[in-house]
């Protein structure tokens, strides 16, 4: 007998969460990379240039409501820049036209606060949105990264 119990219980505490609270599905891709590096991967992204099977692998698609974890990011880093975590996501809306492609919006994930993104519609290319991407800490120490439609006042 003791004050002390022993325990073989693993406390898991994640380090990344994304939460999609869009009406439409979004894909997300986690980037480590300096700012001008991860710029030039989600323009690849939107291009569909680079290495396509690898990316596909590695896009995650969130549903309405849907949530999810992130444990790895995809290191883009040259290592000549100071480099940092950023999402990627982009709105999975129709697109008609081959000139309307799906623009990737850039989260740096350490910064805590509320960054907002204009999201245009796929058929005539005018502004349809703005989308808010609010990131949190946790008293845990997990970063929550909520998507949404801003409130316009």
């Amino acid at each position: 007998a003791g004050a002390f119990h022993r325990s073989n219980l693993i406390s898991f505490t994640p380090r990344f969460i994304v939460k999609n609270t869009l009406h439409i599905a979004i894909s997300i891709y986690p980037i480590f990379g300096s700012v001008r590096e991860a710029i030039e991967k989600a323009s690849l992204l939107r291009h569909n240039l680079g290495d396509r099977e690898k990316d596909q692998r590695r896009k995650t698609t969130l549903a309405p409501g849907e949530s999810t974890v992130l444990f790895s990011f995809n290191d883009v880093s040259r290592g000549i820049e100071k480099s940092y975590h950023w999402i990627a996501f982009c709105v999975n809306a129709s697109r008609y036209g081959a000139t309307f492609k799906c623009k990737w919006h850039l989260i740096p994930v350490y910064v805590i606060d509320s960054h907002y993104f204009g999201e245009h519609d796929g058929s005539s290319d005018t502004m349809c949105g703005i989308l808010e991407a609010k990131v949190h800490s946790s008293y845990a120490g997990s970063i929550l990264v909520s998507i949404s439609h801003a409130v316009i006042p």
